[in-house]
């Protein structure tokens, strides 16, 4: 996901090439990603988020971590109700989790709407 911080078009279109080809769930991943990097950031995240869904059968940690990404595209969509519905559904995820705990307070300025995301980590 390099591709999607230096050149987040050539990563969109690489990942539409990856879906046709059948690249599933790591394609969709970059394509959002992608978008997100071309400040396409309501698509994005709602991209995640859908992605999120339907990762299923997923680990939790893993769906967790691209609902925390939909969080952040919300965020700078300028969307804190959003935003904290996604980290919420993240924290939900991974109860109890001291990793998941610690965005607490990014989602508390989510939901108040008194911060900016940090970047979305990258993967394609």
């Amino acid at each position: 996901m390099t591709l999607a911080k230096t050149d987040p078009g050539a990563a969109r279109d690489l990942a539409e090439r990856w879906q046709t080809r059948g690249g599933a769930h790591p394609a969709d991943h970059c394509y959002a990603v992608a978008l997100v990097g071309l400040k396409q950031y309501k698509e994005g995240a709602a991209r995640l988020e859908t992605l999120a869904q339907a990762m299923g059968h997923a680990p939790d940690s893993l769906r967790a971590e691209v609902l925390d990404q939909a969080a952040q595209a919300w965020l700078l969509a300028d969307d804190p109700a959003r935003a904290y519905a996604a980290d919420s559904a993240a924290l939900n995820l991974l109860p109890g989790d001291p990793i998941s705990s610690s965005t607490a307070p990014r989602r508390r300025a989510a939901r108040d709407g008194t911060t900016r995301p940090p970047p979305i980590s990258t993967a394609c």
